[in-house]
């Protein structure tokens, strides 16, 4: 169920950034996951880790802290 709903987010934002949807169908979604999209405005930061040196199972635990470093500073910002 929470896979379901963290892919359901994730597709908000992508349609949110790519215009894949009309404004009713995003706000239809992002109520159905509880997220406000009232603000006048909001900053996206997308983040991709790569390594070109270590396989990601060598890199898998930072990438796990870092994910949540990010939420407890959302958290902190009130940012879902």
């Amino acid at each position: 169920m929470e896979e379901n709903f963290l892919e359901e987010r994730k597709k908000l934002f992508q349609y949110l950034v790519t215009g894949g949807k009309s404004v009713p169908e995003l706000f239809e979604l992002a109520e159905r996951l509880s997220i406000d999209l009232s603000a006048l405005w909001y900053n996206i930061v997308l983040i991709e880790i790569k390594s070109v040196n270590h396989p990601y199972e060598e890199y898998s635990d930072i990438l796990v802290k870092i994910e949540q470093k990010l939420k407890e500073l959302g958290d902190e910002l009130h940012i879902r």
